[in-house]
């Protein structure tokens, strides 16, 4: 592909903003759609009819991802959907085969592994030895009670399976505000414990790596990023596009995730309501600044 790419936006609500102001800031965006009325259309299958758009950014509500992302492709289009890709692991496996039947570009939307930082950090992993643990805090202060395993959950998650893979087992306990998500890997050679809240007294967003030789830190709100993530995710999609080689988040990667998402989602249903420590609603009880502590409590 010589010319330069034409992607439409489906979907412009508070995410889908940024995304298509992030577009247009590439020269790519070509057509908008939303519910709305303030966009080009309010029916995305305009966008899948004009023959100038190569391919679709879908930022709608999580439920409409999948028929949208279906359509896409059966339409002829490379597709990029932000995060939650799909309701489910049924779904997101259809759409990554019929991805691969229909020889189109698929890539989920995981943001904080386009963020710089957090590639500095990985850059470091072979440095520290061997990596015993992995703790993260995603706390959000005042949010209104949502689905928290779906909003909050793949942005760590998408981290830690990059890092040391799919874990064999996942715990989770806590309720619709905080939960704790304990994630098991064969014998227990390495682990991974991850904090979410919506309704916390102060905010995080910290990635912790603790190796046999010393420790590593992603902290997203304190890191300023050399180039925005958004913008990186997104150049990443467009190269892919026009390069046809697969995305840094496709195929086994998004299944991962996603598996790792819903193993979760069934321990919660059967835990929620149980379980949920002191620690987990007033962290930072550790004994030491590394976090040690913190990621004993989290195992025990």
């Amino acid at each position: 592909m010589s010319k330069k790419a034409k992607i439409g936006l489906i979907g412009v609500g508070k995410w889908g903003k940024n995304i298509k102001r992030t577009l247009k800031e590439m020269g790519v965006l070509g057509m908008t759609s939303d519910l709305n009325g303030k966009e080009d259309t309010k029916d995305y299958w305009d966008i899948l009819n004009n023959v100038e758009i190569d391919a679709v950014c879908i930022a709608t509500e999580p439920q409409y991802h999948y028929q949208i992302a279906e359509d896409a492709i059966v339409a002829g289009r490379d597709v990029f959907v932000e995060k939650p890709f799909t309701q489910n692991l049924e779904e997101a496996s259809f759409l990554i085969r019929l991805a691969n039947d229909f020889d189109k570009i698929l890539m989920a939307g995981f943001l904080p592994l386009y963020h710089t930082s957090y590639h500095k950090l990985k850059s470091k992993i072979s440095e520290i030895g061997k990596i015993n643990y992995i703790q993260a805090r995603r706390l959000e202060v005042g949010k209104k009670p949502e689905d928290i395993l779906n909003r909050l959950a793949p942005h760590d998650i998408s981290l830690v399976v990059d890092l040391i893979g799919e874990p064999e087992k996942a715990v989770v306990f806590g309720s619709e505000n905080s939960v704790i998500l304990r994630l098991v890997y064969k014998d227990n050679d390495v682990g991974a414990g991850i904090f979410l809240s919506l309704n916390h007294p102060s905010k995080e967003r910290t990635f912790t790596v603790m190796g046999s030789k010393e420790n590593l830190v992603f902290d997203e709100l304190k890191d300023i990023p050399k180039k925005e993530p958004l913008l990186l995710e997104l150049e990443h999609f467009v190269d892919c596009v026009k390069s046809r080689r697969q995305p840094l988040t496709s195929g086994s990667k998004i299944l991962k995730i996603i598996k790792t998402v819903d193993e979760c989602k069934k321990s919660f249903n059967k835990n929620s309501g149980e379980g949920i420590t002191e620690w987990a609603v007033y962290p930072g009880t550790g004994t030491g600044s590394t976090g040690e502590g913190d990621s004993e409590i989290l195992w025990n």
